[in-house]
């Protein structure tokens, strides 16, 4: 396989620069230039040395991501309300939306975001919550080019909670 360059190894026992979620591993090839088409594959290695079986091929060309939208959060009785100012227009393709990242540490985000498709305006309300917990937020712009998904980096990290109506 002369195609493929080592480009990282992992010590299951203690993995470095890789963001671990349940059984999910990921890793950031940072390294990229735009237009330019990579290839990833991972292969596994037993203790002693035995190499498992290649796992599928996943081959995309690096699009430049959006910018990062800049989030506030405002706490009410009903939920937490996020609004945001959307980042300037993309280079290349079009702006297909946000997604929403929500977590209970202010240390990082789920791999997952917790609206099912992309929220097309700059405002959404979390309603989906407890009382008495402290609830961190990221979004991240969502375009759409030659029929790839490409998001931004995390916009401003921002927390909020419920609060008890005032009287």
């Amino acid at each position: 396989t002369g195609a493929y360059r080592l480009f990282m190894t992992v010590d299951m026992e203690y993995p470095v620069q890789v963001r671990r979620f349940g059984n999910l591993y990921c890793l950031d090839d940072t390294d990229l230039q735009s237009g330019k088409t990579y290839q990833y594959k991972a292969v596994s290695f037993q203790a002693d040395g035995t190499a498992s079986r290649d796992s599928n091929k996943v081959r995309i060309e690096y699009l430049p991501p959006p910018a990062a939208p800049t989030l506030r959060a405002i706490s009410s009785s009903t939920g937490v309300t996020l609004e945001w100012t959307a980042p300037p227009r993309p280079e290349s393709g079009v702006l297909a939306g946000f997604n929403i990242y929500r977590s209970e540490s202010p240390k990082g985000m789920p791999v997952f975001p917790i609206n099912s498709k992309p929220v097309s305006g700059q405002k959404y309300e979390d309603k989906s919550l407890e009382f008495g917990v402290n609830y961190y937020y990221s979004v991240r712009s969502l375009t759409e080019d030659k029929g790839e998904f490409v998001e931004s980096g995390p916009s401003d990290k921002v927390s909020g909670k419920l609060k008890f109506d005032e009287d």
